[in-house]
């Protein structure tokens, strides 16, 4: 996995909740959109999708703390 991190992705900031678009997951976790679709997003833990304005997004936070305790579990 990459060690890209969130502040440095292009993500999208409202003022409200950070969002990350599917390219924006792919790109920090460096893998293709397919293997994110078929691999982490129907993974239980990893956070729910919601639309913002018909754009599919995730909350950053919620993303970087899967990630952590992902890394933490693999890491033990």
């Amino acid at each position: 996995m990459s060690t890209h991190s969130i502040e440095q992705s292009n993500v999208t900031n409202f003022g409200g909740p950070v969002m990350m678009s599917c390219k924006d997951i792919c790109k920090l976790l460096n893998i293709s959109k397919s293997t994110f679709y078929s691999r982490v997003v129907v993974s239980a833990n990893f956070p729910k999708s919601f639309s913002f304005f018909g754009k599919v997004c995730w909350d950053a936070v919620e993303v970087r703390l899967w990630l952590s305790n992902r890394q933490n579990f693999l890491n033990h």
